[in-house]
């Protein structure tokens, strides 16, 4: 049955994993059960666990002192009950559970389907007594949770540098492009070539085809033919007949 339990935490874990959920620090829940504390110790940490001192026998300063830096909530599983209902509360969005395997496998069938990671203890000195738990295991665990949260709330100053980017760089290509290449092309081609063509072909050719052509032939031809004729037709003739 213990291996069963074992084969269950680690394929709930899996599906957390893969479920990639993102978790505020303060939605997050450490819970972990009170064996964890040392057998010897009198500090009643079930009800408040600010009344521990802190003296370094058990690992429940370690989880203290995790759980002010990551700043998230953490609580005793004082029974089977009560640590289900905290852990089914709204405000709660993930939780990271330290406790034996059965305990973990009834606890994570009980809550379904939140999202919990689970992390079987230490027993050096069988169940219920003394336990421990490896922090590493803790640490990453809390990681998993917190850092997929940050990391989505870092996407809208990924979304301002975009803007910043895109701004400056359509404004200096369309500048650049447009407004120069047209003045340039425009004066360059058009003005020249039309004044060019039009002083040279037209002005010259007209003026000497019409002075070469027109007056000199006009006056020969009026001046010797009209003016001889008439008059030796005419002083000839009418003399001798009156008399």
């Amino acid at each position: 049955m213990e291996v069963i339990d074992k084969k269950f935490v680690s394929l709930n874990n899996m599906m957390t994993r893969l479920r990639k959920k993102k978790c505020p620090p303060e939605g997050l829940l450490l819970l972990f059960p009170h064996c964890i504390q040392n057998s010897t110790c009198k500090q009643n940490i079930k009800h408040d666990i600010n009344e521990c001192i802190r003296c370094g026998k058990c690992k429940v300063k370690d989880l203290l002192e995790l759980s002010e830096e990551y700043g998230i909530s953490i609580a005793v599983a004082s029974g089977g009950r009560v640590a289900l209902k905290r852990v089914m509360a709204k405000e709660v969005q993930g939780v990271v559970a330290i406790a034996c395997e059965k305990e973990l496998r009834t606890g994570l069938m009980a809550a379904m389907p939140k999202a919990i990671y689970a992390i079987p203890n230490k027993r050096p000195y069988g169940y219920c007594v003394d336990t421990d738990v490896y922090m590493e295991d803790v640490l990453k665990a809390i990681e998993f949770f917190v850092k997929s949260y940050r990391k989505t709330h870092d996407k809208p100053a990924l979304k301002k540098k975009t803007v910043a980017k895109k701004t400056p760089t359509t404004k200096k290509k369309t500048v650049a492009k447009k407004t120069p290449t047209a003045k340039k092309k425009t004066v360059a081609k058009k003005t020249p070539t039309t004044k060019k063509k039009t002083v040279a072909k037209k002005t010259p050719t007209a003026k000497k085809k019409t002075v070469a052509k027109k007056t000199p032939t006009a006056k020969k031809k009026t001046v010797a033919k009209k003016t001889p004729t008439t008059k030796k037709k005419t002083v000839t003739r009418k003399a001798p007949k009156s008399l």
